[in-house]
């Protein structure tokens, strides 16, 4: 007698019992075994059941360790090592491999790999549409081999698969956006029943492997960019200081040479580079204020009057009006707005007093007044240095 093993209306399998002749099957034994096999269907489904929901909650707990990957870390090298551990730990395959499209050069090139024996597959480069990989990667579609056979003819990934004895080999290309990132290779070295739940799972896998590529470009990119808007602004900002000295011939190159001078003895004092870089925009323009004071006043051959230097004294207010609303500079502002301030507090246009002012601005007053001494000026010689630092002191 054979009797399906049955939950609710599927059948999970089949009981077979047999009796030796003469002896029959009696009514009263098969109510027993149709019992016995309701009861093993269930028990056969439940088992199913509890080990699906294992594998599933393992296949989350590894893309969660995937994601967390990509978001903590900046390093593809790192993001591809934790990818292709949960690859072939949780398809349970040989060898796999993470091969990256260069959008440049059109090459797919071996990033990463997992559990190849003989073969080094960081020599090994293809192009679109070359060998299995390249292949997946043009038609943009998932690519199967069952058996060596199969990609005898393949000159390119053939002797590969050969070398490492893999019977069974999965191309999968890593699209994100509707772009090809790359292509994620699975190899076997046994017969592998993959079922429908597997192949998902691996599509799964290479779509979180091409957002991390693509996360990973972006944040590349951010910085490339980033970077250059930076130099845009600090080439904007030299040009600004050029342009004032060139207003006032007397003073030509001196925006440079404060600048120099004020960054070196801020180094010397201990600043961060993140600080030197406000500090040396702020030098730069420590006198952009001027930009506000007339040609008749900033020009002006001969002494100022009382108005003219109450005039001149606002040229720091003038910077902080003008660089305060630019976010970019809001850092650097200490030094073109509390240049001209001085420790006993009798300077402009705050009337701050020793520590009070802004070590930044410190720094740039000592500096200006050094430069401003020995240099020449049409009303007198230049300084000796010995002279500029006891006038300082």
């Amino acid at each position: 007698m054979c009797l399906p093993l049955q939950a609710d209306a599927d059948v999970v399998g089949t009981l077979f019992v047999s009796v030796p002749l003469p002896r029959e099957i009696t009514s009263e034994e098969l109510k027993l075994l149709t019992s016995l096999t309701e009861m093993a269907g269930t028990a056969i489904h439940r088992i199913g059941l509890f080990e699906k929901n294992i594998r599933h909650l393992e296949q989350v707990q590894a893309l969660r360790n995937i994601d967390m990957a990509i978001s903590g870390s900046l390093d593809l090298r790192v993001t591809f090592r934790v990818i292709l551990d949960e690859v072939t730990r949780l398809l349970n395959v040989d060898a796999a491999a993470i091969l990256r499209l260069d959008p440049h050069t059109g090459m797919l090139k071996y990033e990463a790999w997992r559990g190849f024996r003989i073969t080094n597959p960081a020599k090994l480069n293809l192009c679109i549409g070359e060998g299995l990989a390249g292949q997946a990667a043009m038609e943009r579609k998932s690519i199967r081999v069952a058996s060596l056979s199969e990609i005898e003819g393949d000159p390119v990934q053939g002797p590969l698969m050969e070398k490492e004895n893999a019977h069974i080999y999965y191309a999968v290309p890593l699209i994100n956006k509707g772009r090809v990132e790359g292509v994620l290779e699975i190899f076997h070295r046994e017969p592998l029943d993959a079922s429908e739940e597997w192949l998902e799972f691996l599509e799964t896998l290479a779509g979180q492997t091409a957002i991390g590529i693509d996360n990973a470009e972006l944040v590349h990119n951010m910085a490339n960019t980033n970077f250059k808007l930076i130099q845009a602004y600090d080439k904007t900002i030299k040009g600004w200081a050029h342009a004032l000295d060139l207003r006032d011939k007397e003073t030509e190159d001196h925006s440079q040479r404060v600048t120099e001078m004020t960054v070196i003895i801020a180094r010397e004092m201990g600043m961060s580079q993140e600080e030197l870089a406000h500090v040396r925009r702020g030098a730069l323009l420590h006198d952009i204020g001027k930009m506000g004071v007339s040609d008749a006043i900033l020009l002006k051959p001969g002494q100022l009057t009382d108005e003219e230097w109450a005039i001149m004294h606002k040229h720091p207010i003038h910077a902080f009006e003008m660089l305060s609303p630019i976010e970019y500079l809001r850092l650097a502002l200490d030094i073109p707005y509390c240049h001209h301030e001085k420790w006993d507090g009798t300077g402009y246009p705050r009337g701050l007093k020793r520590e009070e002012i802004p070590l930044a601005a410190r720094i740039s007053a000592v500096v200006d007044v050094y430069d401003a001494l020995t240099s020449d000026r049409p009303y007198r010689k230049a300084w000796t240095r010995e002279e500029a630092l006891e006038y300082i002191r």
